[in-house]
């Protein structure tokens, strides 16, 4: 027997039923459940299908079960007398992905699993299925309408079984955590060997895996010259961040070295973020010790340059040198429209 847990339903202290409905199987009073994923033990006190107390309840039947003792469950916990139920934090999947934007390992959604919501993210693409052929392609990334093999990992464990199994434990859909629109759905093919949700990403944390999280290419931004930097930096920084972009300035930097300021905008970099620099650096020795130090993914922008426009269209400038520079790295990154 298989009930996923809907709702706790208390009127009273005399009572505390769990309600939802039969998944699977058959439940009679005196059976010994299992509450999943606490694993606590019980018998099945009474049973009522609506309003009436019944000996026993078959599958399909929405109940409310009251048990002999005191137990940790609520709402998407399972109610079980099968102790093959698998749980998991971590798992590999198949999943039609429905949604317009693209989906690239690192990102973040909901995962929800029958009447359980937990925070998730899509640790790897291993290929997609091609629906004409069956055959698999390597992908490392899935637009809309194509299948794929996926992995997950949760921010806690889930109890699933096979879909053929059980349909409302076995399938899953991702919604995404900003629009809360459905991004995909899928069927659980397996947990993954490892619980340890650290090691659900087999491979080293690296720049480019943070880059991945966030969909942009880490860049820095270094404003010279004289005319008011730190003001045309924070006006850039509004407008990248009003378009989904990571970013962390540093503002009047004048105080530390240009080495120093280097080094810092490079450890940004290397965490995945977009680094606005505001340093008083004009002199040519200066600004080649700075990209010498940060490397190839470096704007110069010389505020003296833009002193015939007004605040705002330079940092709109900016902004589409810089959206320009993300986008080639990654096409399916947000856009910016003046």
């Amino acid at each position: 027997m298989q009930q996923r847990v809907q709702r706790v339903c208390r009127p009273d202290h005399t009572f505390r039923g769990f309600q939802g409905q039969i998944e699977a199987g058959k439940i009679s009073v005196g059976d010994e459940l299992t509450t999943l994923p606490s694993r606590e033990k019980a018998k099945v006190k009474r049973i009522l299908v609506t309003d009436q107390d019944k000996d026993t309840a078959y599958a399909g039947q929405p109940v409310t079960i009251q048990l002999d003792r005191e137990v940790d469950v609520s709402r998407g916990n399972v109610l079980t007398t099968d102790n093959e139920i698998q749980e998991a934090d971590s798992f590999s999947s198949t999943i039609l992905w429905m949604d317009d934007s693209v989906l690239t390992p690192g990102k973040h959604y909901w995962v929800k699993v029958g009447t359980k919501t937990l925070p998730g993210t899509v640790t790897a693409i291993t290929h997609k299925i091609d629906i004409n052929t069956g055959n698999t392609v390597p992908a490392d990334r899935i637009v809309k309408n194509e299948l794929a093999k996926c992995e997950f990992s949760l921010s806690d464990s889930i109890v699933f079984d096979s879909f053929e199994e059980n349909k409302s434990i076995g399938g899953f859909i991702l919604i995404d955590r900003v629009t809360n629109m459905t991004s995909a759905c899928g069927v659980i093919d397996q947990a993954l060997q490892s619980s340890n949700r650290s090691a659900a990403l087999d491979t080293e944390i690296t720049r480019e895996v943070r880059a991945q999280q966030k969909g942009q290419t880490p860049l820095t931004v270094w404003f010279s010259g004289s005319r008011s930097d730190t003001v045309l930096a924070k006006e850039v920084e509004k407008r990248l961040v009003s378009s989904g972009y990571h970013t962390m300035l540093l503002e009047n930097a004048q105080g530390e070295s240009l080495r120093r300021v280097a080094e810092i905008a490079k450890v940004l970099n290397d965490a995945g973020l977009i680094a606005l620099v505001s340093h008083d650096s004009s002199s040519a020795s200066d600004l080649e010790a700075a990209r010498d130090i940060i490397g190839k993914e470096y704007i110069e922008v010389n505020a003296d340059d833009t002193s015939r426009s007004s605040i705002e269209e330079a940092a709109n400038d900016v902004v589409k040198r810089v959206v320009k520079d993300v986008i080639a790295q990654y096409p399916n990154s947000v856009s910016y429209d003046i």
